[in-house]
């Protein structure tokens, strides 16, 4: 799962989505992913640039789900002062991937941080997420030195695709981030 919806955000950060089937897959793997916020704003991004048809019912029905997650959640703030709590990282990089969904990057930063420094947490794939949040917030160098932290697995390749993104500009159509 992570390393799918990497390469959707990916896509989504260089203007790679190319169709209603692509902004559809990855709303629809957010969703599954337990990140709605992330969801709606895929489906949003893909009504406003004409990709995805206001009338197709695929998508709705994926928004209207991924609507409804983000109503039942509520403010991830509760769940960032447990993860400050908690002995080991593991709630502390779920809520910043929540936060990574939900466009709130200095957050996600923050608790990626706080993971790191707790432990107990896969590191690859925390710097991947974090590198991510930061590309994303426009700390460039930042981000770079994040994925240069990515070394092993899947998480690695991800990371050398994420670093090679940062300097250029999205392809005709994406959007910044």
């Amino acid at each position: 799962k992570v390393e799918k919806m990497s390469l959707y955000r990916l896509m989504r950060a260089t203007g790679a989505l190319a169709d209603r089937a692509d902004y559809a897959d990855y709303a629809y793997a957010a969703q599954q992913a337990g990140l709605p916020w992330e969801a709606v704003s895929a489906i949003d991004e893909g009504r406003k640039n004409g990709k995805v048809p206001a009338g197709d019912a695929d998508t709705q029905r994926i928004y209207a789900a991924a609507q409804n997650g983000v109503r039942t959640e509520g403010s991830l703030e509760p769940l960032a002062k447990q993860a400050q709590a908690s002995n080991t990282g593991k709630l502390a990089a779920q809520t910043a991937d929540a936060f990574l969904a939900s466009g709130n990057y200095p957050r996600a930063v923050e608790l990626y941080d706080a993971a790191l420094k707790k432990g107990g947490v896969n590191v690859d794939e925390v710097n991947l997420n974090r590198g991510v949040a930061l590309r994303a917030a426009g700390r460039k160098p930042e981000a770079e030195a994040a994925f240069e932290r990515v070394k092993t697995g899947p998480f690695a390749n991800l990371a050398l695709l994420w670093q090679s993104s940062v300097n250029f500009p999205p392809l005709s159509g994406g959007r910044a981030g």
